[in-house]
C-alpha cells in the first residue's frame, strides 16, 4: 500500500511540474506592496523538457486592482520549479514569459485586490487571485 500511495504521490506531482492542473483556481495569494512602488506579483511561464520556451501564455484581467494599476509585462526570467520537480534544473535558464506587476496608487493604505485568468501554452486555463496588503 505504501509503495502504491508514493508511486502516485511521484506520478502527481511529476505531473504538477509539467504544467497546471486543469484546476481553474489557485489558492489566493497574499502580498504586501509599497504605494508607488511597483511590486512583482507572479512570472507566468511555460517550459519544454529541455527548458525553453513552450509557447505564448495569454493572460486576461478578470479582476482590475482599484486602488492602483496592473501592469503585465514580457520579460525573460528564471522559472521558479520545486527542487523535488522533475524540471527543477529549468530554474538555471531564463525563459521567455510574462510578469504581473502591480502598482499601489501613490499615498493610498489599504487593502487591494487583483485576478486573471492564464491560459498556458498548452491549454491549461487557471485564474489566479492576489489579496494586496498596502502600506
Amino acid at each position: 500500500m505504501k509503495k502504491v500511495l508514493l508511486i502516485s504521490l511521484s506520478a502527481l506531482a511529476l505531473a504538477a511540474c509539467q504544467q497546471p492542473s486543469n484546476s481553474t483556481s489557485a489558492p489566493v495569494a497574499m502580498r504586501t506592496a509599497v504605494a508607488g512602488i511597483p511590486r512583482a506579483l507572479y512570472f507566468v511561464y511555460s517550459v519544454d523538457h529541455a527548458c525553453n520556451s513552450a509557447g505564448d501564455n495569454v493572460i486576461r484581467v478578470v479582476q482590475a486592482p482599484v486602488h492602483g494599476k496592473l501592469s503585465i509585462n514580457a520579460v525573460s526570467d528564471y522559472p521558479d520549479f520545486a527542487p523535488s520537480a522533475a524540471f527543477h534544473t529549468c530554474n538555471t535558464t531564463q525563459v521567455a514569459g510574462k510578469k504581473l506587476v502591480y502598482t499601489a496608487d501613490r499615498g493610498y493604505s489599504g487593502t487591494d485586490s487583483v485576478a486573471v485568468q492564464v491560459i498556458y501554452a498548452g491549454g491549461v486555463e487557471r485564474t489566479y487571485s492576489f489579496n494586496l496588503n498596502v502600506k
